[in-house]
């Protein structure tokens, strides 16, 4: 999984396991300077990115390299699609 995150927020839930890349942007037709997150705990298997200053939130973020995820993302071994996320972003 790729998550792209254009300049909103992320929050990580103790307990939760993301198998991927998660990619915070600052987009410059926006005037926000990229989105937060907070993390209560959590696995990240694969790596966190941001072109921006983050705020890692008071729990732990533990972060492992995963060479079969990442490999899987590099050769598109994974469902190809494209989508949004319900209730993820906001039109005002």
């Amino acid at each position: 999984m790729v998550l792209i995150l254009d300049e909103v927020d992320l929050t990580i839930q103790a307990g939760s396991n993301i198998y991927g890349i998660v990619f915070s942007f600052t987009n410059p037709d926006k005037t926000n300077i990229g989105g937060d997150i907070t993390v209560l705990g959590g696995v990240v298997y694969g790596a966190v990115l941001a072109d921006h200053n983050i705020t890692l939130g008071a729990g732990n973020l533990d972060s492992r390299f995963d060479e079969t995820v990442l490999q899987n993302i590099l050769l598109g071994s994974f469902n190809n699609q494209v989508v949004s996320v319900p209730g993820s972003w906001r039109d005002f």
